[in-house]
């Protein structure tokens, strides 16, 4: 430049005021109004100057504006951001909402299944040293089972690993407080220590003692501390006083502390000891458990290789008793959730593809949000905002949205976690004690940070990531967008739809196994029958006949009813899953040696209980009067029969049932034989039953099973007010339906099908509007030139067919990519089957259809909308 130049100061301030293609730029202005100045006859010092005011205000006006992405010089966004922040999320809040509800739902989902997964799998038994507390029991075939009292107890006194150890028997008893009604209560039977080995003291009084198991000990029982409270008040002067438990005084010498009770009887509120009579003797009579607490220091290994060294020397001395059966030891936690623990790790997998989807839907929107804020972005950046605070703008936005979420997420998990409480099984083990707590919270934190700062700062990247006269080129409206941005758009969906299709194939096949399961035929009518279980007072009621008188009495009252059609009495009612088991022999053929002699189930039941139940009668006839004072009788099941006689009737047989074989059988005469049922559940295994006649032997409890063509819920206030006035002695009965046994008993299974049919509806929708999304979005972008094409005089149809391709492509390949690994995960399920394979094919046909057709819907309307395109239109706003 010749003639009079600028200042100097003046354009060093310039250039380290203002920065990158900004500074070119006001260079450039400031030099050509310089020149023009000098050029019109402006004296050289009047015009350097102007150059210097015009250089200082420049400096400043590009500092002014870009003063707010830089924080007042910090690197992290100041109070002010976040409030323009919050402000630019108000004015979007179709994006804000769609953002913010669908990480709250995962989130919220994954939070809730956590908490479930922490509370019964994770965390620890609120007991000192919980680890030290295991079971031991005797193993038939791999599987544990019980013990009898003296391998127990010589468990008990040979193996040095365990400090303490209790049998116990869980059961129920009749307890009769001051004036108060006879009440039948959940009780457990147990040996002394059980205070020693649970690590605690009681709230009130002591222990039980070997003193109070001795024969002829005085009776003496411990409460619950629920039972205390209720019924006296709490108050520490009840040790020492007498209530009726089984008709007997007995006195009460302790209170079980608070939220305590025996881990394998949790709903125990009587715990008495056990006497040492007939059963507790019985070396071949297997009813009882183990609870042991390791002594400090010593393996559960250790502690199993003595059980099983001390085992071996039980079966030589007691060869004929032992048999082939071995011992093991399991830590108790472990022990306790064994049933259920591959279903929750298989609900948390499911909320984990849930949050993946979320993830990627969310990134999906917020690399969309950035395309679409590309102008404001690069104007931005060529003023002088650095990069690093325009992303980390943009990822606080994200993590705002997060925050949001995760709120929302709270408040899903809360109400979560109660659905799952009220209506979970009840047998579910710790279920009472799960709770969205702060440790559940602060997991559910941290991976709430985790998801925003990756759901919002891989899409800030990208959206800083090409030069800002790129981001102008691109960013306005009417822009198609380069080739990468439509294959990640396109990616997200094949993604969303692989991992919606893993978790749906998932709950389809788990969903197919449901429905067989509640479509068993048990064998025995389900609707319209009640079910009384009784327990009556074995002082008032001592001997057979008071028993028998008894029972005869309470059915023909309850017979007398209207609507009543049949009703009959049985030992164990159906969907029960206690079970007796025993040796059995056949009249005429010596007594099978030890684990070879055929075994049966053992029930008692009246002719009446299997007309009741309408269960088929194949041979002879059922029990009647005239066998109440006769030679014992049996019936025998489908199965049993079939196993001891093959083809031959079995009819006028007899059987016998061996309880020491030191003693003959004890015989019985089959007068019929009866269809096997399912007994102890919908998804056991059919065993073959040896049934006895309960009005022959009528025991101290029993079950009254009634049909009736009535409203069942009167029938059960009738059996609960009628059956106590029947005599002295008798509680109200525990009176249900056999419809609710059966709901009951499948209850894992549908809450397991239940939830993951909550995540996978999630799941589809989340695919369903990502392919809407995506595609409505390229077909937007697309509108100039369907205008174009559809002006020259494209067909319409084939317009729509290619925008309907274009999005089924990725779905198709999405679909392809999830029963693979639908395909690969089968495994992860095949536990919890019931007579479905877990590759099923019907249930990934359906998943691939269900997925297929929600996909093609989402994509007819973008295809719609570009068959409608109006050409003038589209060419005016493009």
């Amino acid at each position: 430049m010749t003639g009079p130049r600028p200042p100097a100061w003046a354009r060093w301030a310039v250039r380290l005021g203002v920065r990158g293609e900004t500074r070119d730029l006001v260079e450039g202005d400031l030099e050509e109004r310089f020149a023009a100045e000098v050029a019109r006859g402006i004296g050289p010092a009047e015009a350097r100057r102007r150059y210097g005011r015009r250089a200082l205000a420049s400096v400043g006006a590009v500092w002014r504006g870009v003063w707010d992405e830089r924080g007042r010089g910090g690197a992290m966004p100041g109070w002010g951001e976040v409030k323009r922040m919050v402000r630019t999320l108000g004015r979007r809040p179709g994006y804000t909402a769609a953002v913010t509800v669908t990480l709250g739902l995962a989130l919220g989902a994954a939070a809730a299944v956590f908490s479930v997964v922490d509370g019964v799998l994770l965390r620890p038994l609120a007991l000192p040293r919980p680890h030290e507390l295991v079971t031991v029991w005797m193993t038939q075939d791999g599987e544990p089972t019980n013990l009898s009292g003296p391998n127990g107890l010589d468990l008990r006194d040979g193996v040095g690993a365990f400090e303490e150890l209790v049998l116990y028997s869980r059961g129920s008893v009749l307890l009769e407080a001051g004036e108060g009604p006879v009440r039948q209560m959940p009780a457990v039977q147990l040996t002394d220590g059980v205070f020693a080995t649970l690590g605690l003291a009681p709230a009130v009084g002591r222990d039980l003692s070997p003193a109070d198991l001795a024969e002829g000990a005085p009776p003496v029982a411990l409460l619950s501390h629920g039972l205390w409270t209720e019924t006296f008040g709490g108050d520490p002067g009840v040790v020492g006083r007498s209530v009726m438990v089984d008709g007997r005084s007995t006195e009460i010498v302790g209170i079980v502390p608070e939220g305590v009770a025996v881990p394998l009887a949790p709903d125990a509120r009587v715990w008495v000891p056990f006497r040492n009579e007939g059963a507790f003797r019985a070396r071949d009579l297997i009813w009882l458990g183990g609870l042991a607490r390791l002594a400090p220091g010593v393996d559960v290994g250790v502690a199993r290789a003595e059980a099983e060294s001390v085992w071996e020397g039980l079966r030589d001395a007691h060869p004929d008793v032992i048999l082939d059966a071995g011992v093991t030891v399991l830590p108790l936690q472990a022990y306790l959730v064994d049933d259920i623990r591959s279903a929750l790790w298989l609900l948390l997998a499911a909320t984990g593809l849930l949050l993946a989807m979320a993830c990627v839907s969310v990134g999906g929107l917020y690399l969309a949000r950035g395309r679409a804020r590309g102008a404001e972005l690069a104007l931005r950046a060529s003023m002088g905002a650095a990069r690093r605070r325009i992303v980390a703008e943009l990822v606080g936005e994200g993590l705002l949205l997060t925050g949001a979420a995760a709120a929302l997420g709270a408040g899903v998990a809360t109400a979560l976690v109660w659905g799952m409480r009220a209506f979970g099984p009840a047998d579910l083990p710790r279920l009472d004690g799960v709770a969205v707590d702060g440790r559940v919270l602060g997991v559910g934190a941290v991976v709430a940070l985790a998801v925003g700062l990756v759901t919002a700062g891989i899409p800030a990247v990208r959206a800083v990531a090409a030069a800002p006269a790129a981001r102008l080129v691109h960013g306005g409206r009417g822009a198609v967008g380069g080739r990468g941005e439509g294959r990640r758009r396109f990616t997200t969906v094949g993604v969303q739809v692989a991992l919606a299709t893993v978790l749906l194939a998932g709950a389809a096949v788990l969903g197919r196994s449901f429905l067989t399961l509640v479509q068993v035929d048990p064998g025995y009518r389900i609707d319209g029958i009640v079910t009384a279980e009784l327990e009556i007072s074995p002082e008032v009621y001592g001997d057979a006949e008071a028993r028998r008188d008894l029972y005869r009495r309470i059915q023909a009252r309850v017979a007398a009813e209207p609507g009543v059609e049949e009703a009959g009495w049985a030992l164990i009612r159906p969907l029960d899953d206690s079970r007796i088991n025993y040796e059995v022999a056949v009249d005429g053929q010596p007594v099978g040696a030890p684990g070879e002699a055929p075994s049966a189930d053992l029930q008692l039941a009246s002719g009446a209980y299997y007309r009741a139940l309408e269960i088929r009668l194949l041979q002879g006839r059922l029990f009647e009067d005239r066998d109440i004072g006769g030679p014992p009788v049996a019936l025998v099941t489908e199965s049993l029969a079939r196993d001891l006689w093959g083809d031959v009737p079995a009819v006028g047989r007899r059987i016998g049932w061996v309880v020491d074989r030191a003693d003959e059988p004890r015989w019985h005469e089959v007068v019929g034989v009866v269809a096997d049922v399912k007994q102890q559940s919908l998804q056991a295994e059919t065993h073959g039953t040896l049934i006895l006649d309960f009005l022959q032997r009528p025991q101290g409890g029993a079950t009254l099973t009634v049909r009736t063509s009535g409203d069942p819920a009167a029938l059960t206030r009738l059996l609960r007010d009628e059956i106590p006035r029947m005599g002295p002695g008798i509680p109200e009965p525990d009176v249900s339906t056999l419809r609710a046994a059966r709901s009951a008993d499948v209850a894992p299974q549908r809450f397991l099908v239940l939830l993951l049919g909550l995540f996978s509806g999630v799941a589809v929708t989340l695919a369903a509007v990502g392919t809407y999304a995506t595609l409505a979005y390229a077909t937007a972008r697309r509108r100039v030139e369907m205008g174009v094409r559809l002006a020259v005089g494209a067909d319409p149809a084939r317009l729509r067919s290619e925008v309907v391709r274009q999005g089924m492509v990725p779905v198709v390949a999405g679909l392809a990519l999830g029963l693979v690994g639908a395909l690969g995960a089968a495994g992860a399920v095949r536990g919890l089957l019931f007579e479905v394979p877990a590759r099923d094919p019907l249930s990934l046909g359906l998943t691939a259809a269900l997925l297929g057709a929600v996909g093609l819907a989402a994509c007819l309307i973008p295809a719609a909308r570009a068959a409608r395109t109006d050409p003038v239109r589209s060419l005016r706003e493009g």
